[in-house]
């Protein structure tokens, strides 16, 4: 293992047979070569996702489209081919920014950018859902139809699902106080919801943040993290950083004050059931996870919110400050959750140290990228940073990396012109992934790791495959 520059005291991952077997993972398995361009984006392109079963790929791009690729096509050639895209333009959207598939699949939901602050969530129909999802031999894809469009401010806050059956989007309000909510959604499925900005779907809103420094966006890229995998980890909230203002002051100013109905009668006709459709939420201790700041307008922070059943039952109450907060010192760039849901992996490209940041002096940051990675289960920073990336804007015009995380593998863009890939356990970089132009966003292939797409400033998508998948490949197609 010593191409990979692997300490003599490395020891071996625990699902590895033999070192022999392990350097043959490395070398072989991981993605690394190149195996198609995709260039029918006209601008940059942000974000790529696959769905969960990793039959589509979505993209979406400063050309104000978003398009979504498969490569179950009746050419059967294993490349991938675009098969529906949706020009946001005509809801006065600047560009598409994320988009990500509910856990079966069933809908996708798009983040986009509608100006400098504000932003909205377009959930779509994928016309594949649990009952008739095509099989690889249907090659049905492409049957996308919109379902409605919610809020979202500002734009960076993202949103992300609970279920396949609820989501979460966010509001902010300046006035009188800085206020950062985040509500519960429920897609609905009316006919005529086609283009019309719903103020329906907003259900509930669950919590309210004050920020501490009153000056700064409080949450900004949610994830949503399920804790019952960890025993007795209530132990860990011990240190409540975040409190319940009584008397802070609010703001109509958002979606109207009162909890919004569901769209679906069903849901109108018995309280009950609200209780009963969010259950799952509570069964797995949902919790919060998102980049903050408090004390210069830099986010550089991550904080935690549990989701309790209270929140559900009663008025939201306003919090100055998250629950649980890790302090980066440093500007981040980018966050992924590990598939296993016990490691968070920060991007931040970090302070000088003793540096006091302020609102009026953001501090330098440095041009290497370390990746730090939490342990979830303790809300610790381990010691050892992955490492290989460097930035070269300041602070002020710094933006978000989108990264992935597979059973194996993370990976992540950068500036400097490249994707890279990691392996988890031993931390050493194990592929390079080159554009013309800086790399947005690395995303693997859920049904097969050894596949990721990457996008890119170049205006291009590019598919890569591991040396053992192009070899089959390759013997697969030769006469």
């Amino acid at each position: 293992m010593s191409c990979y520059k692997l300490p003599r005291v490395t020891q071996i991952a625990n699902f590895g047979s033999s070192w022999k077997s392990e350097f043959e993972r490395l070398l072989d398995k991981a993605p690394c070569e190149e195996m198609q361009e995709l260039s029918d984006h006209k601008d940059e392109v942000l974000h790529v996702k696959f769905s969960h079963d990793g039959s589509e790929l979505v993209s979406c791009s400063k050309d104000r489209t978003f398009m979504v690729w498969t490569d179950e096509t009746d050419e059967d050639d294993g490349k991938f081919r675009c098969c529906y895209a949706n020009d946001m333009s005509k809801y006065e959207w600047r560009h598409t920014w994320a988009a990500q598939f509910c856990p079966n699949d069933s809908k996708l939901m798009v983040s986009g950018v509608v100006s400098d602050i504000r932003g909205e969530i377009a959930i779509f129909d994928t016309g594949r859902d649990s009952e008739s999802r095509p099989s690889r031999k249907s090659k049905q894809h492409g049957l996308y139809k919109i379902l409605n469009r919610v809020v979202n401010d500002p734009y960076d806050m993202l949103g992300c699902w609970c279920s396949d059956r609820f989501f979460l989007s966010a509001t902010f309000c300046f006035q009188p106080s800085e206020i950062a909510s985040i509500w519960l959604c429920r897609p609905h499925n009316e006919a005529d919801a086609s283009g019309h900005l719903s103020l329906i779907s907003p259900t509930k809103v669950i919590f309210k943040f004050r920020n501490p420094a009153n000056s700064a966006i409080y949450a900004r890229f949610l994830q949503l993290h399920p804790r019952s995998q960890f025993k007795d980890e209530s132990k860990y909230w011990s240190e409540q950083r975040g409190q319940e203002l009584l008397n802070a002051p609010s703001s109509d100013d958002e979606f109207p004050s009162v909890d919004l109905p569901f769209a679906t009668s069903e849901m109108a006709d018995n309280s009950n059931n609200f209780e009963n459709a969010t259950k799952d939420i509570f069964d797995e201790k949902m919790c919060i996870i998102f980049i903050c700041s408090d004390r210069t307008f830099i986010p550089h922070q991550v904080g935690f919110q549990r989701i309790q059943p209270s929140s559900m039952t009663n008025e939201a109450v306003i919090r100055n400050g998250a629950e649980k907060v890790i302090d980066l010192h440093g500007h981040i760039v980018g966050i992924a959750i590990s598939p296993d849901y016990k490691e968070l992996y920060v991007n931040v490209r970090s302070w000088p140290e003793n540096c006091i940041p302020t609102m009026d002096n953001s501090p330098a940051i440095a041009n290497q990228i370390e990746m730090k990675i939490i342990d979830l289960e303790t809300f610790t920073i381990k010691k050892q940073s992955l490492m290989g990336h460097v930035g070269f804007t300041p602070s002020e015009k710094a933006f978000y990396l989108y990264l992935d995380v597979s059973a194996y593998f993370v990976g992540s863009g950068s500036e400097d012109k490249k994707g890279c890939v990691w392996d988890r356990h031993y931390q050493c970089i194990v592929a390079k992934l080159p554009h013309t132009d800086c790399v947005n966003c690395v995303a693997f292939r859920p049904s097969d790791t050894s596949t990721c797409a990457t996008a890119s400033d170049d205006f291009s998508i590019k598919i890569w495959h591991s040396r053992k998948a192009n070899r089959e490949r390759n013997n697969a197609t030769c006469p």
